[in-house]
């Protein structure tokens, strides 16, 4: 079963998944975009990359949709500046 937090998928994590809810009622669940963008990867993100959605849509989780960078501030630059996503070095 899935829900939205925030506008944003959420569904439960393979078993000792990094990304997961830690506690709460969330524990064990996890951002769908994140589970998409990690299994595109073939690895867990590691703690301090971001996950971009190309259209802008946080609903649309297609892996070609879906941009994994290297920090905060990188996905806060691409944003500030309205950047073409071809000038950032990415992890995909």
């Amino acid at each position: 079963m899935s829900y939205e937090i925030n506008g944003r998928l959420v569904v439960w994590a393979p078993p000792g998944f990094s990304r997961a809810f830690k506690r709460g009622k969330h524990k064990g669940k996890v951002y769908e975009y994140i589970l998409v963008a990690s299994q595109k990867l073939k690895r867990d993100l590691l703690p301090d990359e971001i996950v971009h959605h190309r259209d802008g849509n946080k609903k649309n989780n297609n892996p070609d949709n879906l941009i994994v960078l290297e920090n905060r501030c990188v996905h806060a630059t691409l944003h500030l500046h309205d950047c073409d996503e071809s000038i950032l070095i990415q992890t995909d």
